[in-house]
């Protein structure tokens, strides 16, 4: 959803909150009312599209040739060890 410049929305668990914080917007796990405002926010045109930029960036983070390379970068250094 980032990467399609869709504000994302997540609980603030484990996991989730590492993926989308700083790109997303996180919500305490059960909270229904933080959720419901958070997405009232989102009618607001100008915050739609900070958000939704701010998600495109993040995204960038999860790209396949940058997480291959940290993955090949992973394997030198354990058979360097």
């Amino acid at each position: 959803a980032m990467a399609l410049g869709i504000p994302t929305l997540a609980s603030n668990v484990n996991g989730l909150a590492q993926v989308v914080e700083g790109g997303g917007i996180l919500f305490e796990k059960g909270d229904i009312l933080e959720l419901h405002d958070i997405i009232l926010k989102l009618e607001d045109s100008v915050y739609y599209k900070e958000l939704s930029e701010k998600g495109i960036i993040k995204a960038q983070n999860y790209n396949i040739n940058l997480m291959v390379d940290k993955l090949i970068e992973l394997y030198k250094s354990i058979l360097n060890c």
